[in-house]
């Protein structure tokens, strides 16, 4: 069985789902679908929830900026930030 394939979101398009912006929300919604259905595995950095919610905030008002952040908990994987974590990134060929 193939590991699924691990994608690393951009605060962007999080944001243009949980707010369902009109520029972004098709493509957006289109791979929250294949989290949702097992076929990849989404990740954000622990820096970007909290501007996520931050945004969110702003638009929606602390409650229901709060319950999309933690629903959002639910299918999202978090990695913490650390200096070896930036340090590999920074030497990484990509």
């Amino acid at each position: 069985m193939a590991s699924k394939k691990k994608v690393f979101l951009d605060s962007d398009v999080i944001i243009d789902f949980l707010y369902s912006r009109p520029e972004g929300f098709e493509y957006s919604a289109q791979v929250f679908n294949l989290i949702e259905l097992g076929k990849i595995q989404g990740y954000i950095s622990s820096l970007i929830i909290w501007n996520i919610f931050y945004l969110l905030k702003k638009f929606l008002g602390h409650k229901e900026a709060l319950n999309k952040v933690k629903s959002l908990r639910i299918l999202i994987n978090i990695i913490s930030v650390d200096d070896k974590i930036i340090d590999l990134a920074l030497d990484s060929n990509i």
